[in-house]
């Protein structure tokens, strides 16, 4: 995974970071600051914790489309590792689904709107081989399935 996420920042390398950020006015999303932070911090390095506040609230009524962008890499990267938590439909992962637009089937076809209508082609082919990517590996980590009453060859 670690060479298809160097990849994908590579991509967004170009990608400005946002000059000034709003956060909710009514202190119950994130503040001015907190958001700021979300932006200064190494996007390759972000976490669940520090991401959910954005994506609990302060994405569904603050965010724009140049904040969201900026901060997809790191998203998207928090989000394949989320995929190999005991718990797949983790909170993170119901929120990043939701903050894309679509079903967690969507997603796995690869065709969250965000990405299809806000995105540079060149973005959204990292996005995609990014994703791919992290799918396979998350297929392949599966456990094999053992169906009662076949044999083991049959699996």
């Amino acid at each position: 995974m670690d060479s298809s996420a160097e990849e994908l920042f590579n991509a967004f390398r170009e990608v400005e970071k946002p000059a000034s950020a709003k956060g909710c006015s009514q202190g119950c999303c994130m503040e001015d600051d907190e958001v700021v932070a979300l932006l200064n911090a190494d996007q390759r390095s972000l976490t669940a914790k520090q991401l959910m506040p954005y994506l609990d609230g302060a994405f569904v009524t603050l965010s724009n489309v140049p904040e969201f962008t900026y901060l997809l890499p790191g998203m998207l990267k928090v989000w394949s590792k989320e995929m190999f938590t005991k718990e797949y439909e983790s909170a993170f992962t119901q929120y990043f689904h939701a903050a894309l637009g679509q079903r967690c089937e969507e997603v796995a076809r690869l065709a969250p709107s965000f990405i299809i209508t806000q995105l540079a082609p060149a973005l959204q082919d990292a996005v995609v081989r990014f994703m791919h990517q992290a799918l396979l590996q998350r297929i392949g980590s599966e456990e094999t399935l053992l169906v009662q009453g076949m044999s083991p060859t049959h699996h």
